[in-house]
């Protein structure tokens, strides 16, 4: 029986979360309650006045002792503004400082007050967290930012669905191991892999997937050769191409795969060895497809840990009659 949707939790995570960083902090030299005289009326109605030039002093929070002026900046923390300091002609005033929380001390032109407690908090560039240990969960103490991403480099299934070669020549069915001369060796295929599948079809000849049984292609390499053990009977212009949709050849290229959203095509067991990761796009936006009516989808044997499958589903357009999604 095939289980028709999947969401497994990708096991290998690190993370990342930021340094001390600068952030802007800027205001007006402003002030509420104050009556406007025109021809020598007072308004009735008060208004907010501004105070071109205040002077502006910046404390920790709840400290009367100002922060070092060489601590106070115009700009993401390289030129010094000091402190205290003037605000603009318009009553504009901006500083940056590093995170955490102050009091701003408005005076000069101004009645003094002060706007307290005034939070600076900007996640800059990220830290590392080596390891994480414990339960089902993830906890994190402090104030910044956490970001949790994947250890590895993802690579692309699809770059490495390579385009089909014609060979030439025959296969005989039963006929035992048989060589297949490619030209290039495609990135991901070795004649050294174990459980890895290729599709041949076109041609003359039923068309299925062979297993690699050895051969001399290396990954990218200009030419070489790999052996197959076909069921049956190829010639003419049959062709030679990834049996899953370049999963398989992703996975031996790179530990952790990325398959985009899609139907991918799926004609014979991908293994997956230790370590390997393969996420999709989200469950039912990648949708890997097994067409092959009684093998297992993705295998793998004992002694394999630190596997992770996530987001994508798993289904067959065809009639299942044996194997399993997952075969453990």
């Amino acid at each position: 029986m095939i289980r028709q949707t999947m969401r497994l939790i990708l096991l290998a995570l690190t993370m990342s979360f930021p340094a001390l960083a600068m952030q802007r902090v800027q205001g007006f030299c402003e002030q509420g309650g104050k009556v406007v005289v025109t021809s020598g009326l007072n308004s009735t109605t008060k208004v907010q006045g501004s105070y071109p030039l205040c002077t502006v002093t910046v404390y920790p929070n709840g400290s009367s002792t100002p922060v070092a002026g060489n601590s106070i900046f115009s700009d993401n923390g390289s030129t010094v503004l000091g402190n205290p300091f003037t605000a603009d002609a318009n009553g504009h005033w901006f500083f940056y400082a590093a995170n955490g929380r102050y009091d701003v001390k408005l005076s000069g032109t101004i009645t003094t007050w002060t706007i307290g407690d005034v939070l600076l908090s900007d996640p800059a560039g990220p830290g590392t967290v080596s390891s994480v240990t414990g339960g089902t969960g993830i906890s994190v103490s402090g104030t910044n930012s956490v970001v949790v991403t994947n250890t590895m480099p993802m690579v692309t299934s699809s770059n490495y669905d390579f385009a089909a070669q014609a060979p030439g020549g025959s296969l005989i069915g039963g006929g035992g191991i048989q060589t297949v001369n490619m030209a290039p060796c495609p990135v991901g295929l070795n004649g050294s892999d174990v459980g890895h599948y290729a599709y041949v079809s076109g041609g003359t000849g039923t068309a299925e997937a062979v297993l690699i049984a050895g051969g001399t292609c290396t990954s990218g390499a200009t030419s070489g050769s790999i052996f197959v053990a076909p069921a049956n009977s190829h010639s003419g212009a049959w062709t030679i191409t990834s049996a899953s949709s370049g999963i398989a050849e992703a996975l031996y290229a790179n530990a952790s795969v990325y398959v985009p959203p899609g139907t991918h095509t799926v004609r014979a067991p991908i293994h997956v060895a230790t370590g390997n990761s393969i996420k999709g796009a989200g469950v039912g936006v990648t949708v890997v497809d097994l067409v092959h009516a009684t093998a297992d989808g993705f295998v793998w044997t004992t002694n394999v840990n630190n596997v992770g499958i996530s987001e994508f589903s798993i289904t067959s357009s065809v009639t299942r009659t044996g194997g399993w999604a997952i075969g453990i």
